[in-house]
């Protein structure tokens, strides 16, 4: 998270008119979209998991009848 606010923070400056930066504000987008994926990514394999572990109790619950 602290990488990604540190380029949204260059973004802004670059928006904002400050536009001498050590790297170029494309970088800055790029890299903002992986990191934003990463977390999308995460999310969805954490909601995976507990989608699949639901499924799991209700097959459980269904062996032990």
């Amino acid at each position: 998270m602290v990488y990604l606010l540190k380029h949204i923070d260059g973004i802004s400056s670059f928006v904002n008119g400050h536009q001498s930066q050590r790297e170029d504000v494309r970088g800055r987008i790029t890299d903002a979209i992986v990191y934003l994926c990463l977390l999308w990514g995460m999310i969805e394999k954490e909601n995976s998991k507990s989608h699949n572990d639901k499924m799991l109790e209700k097959y459980d619950k269904m062996s032990e009848m």
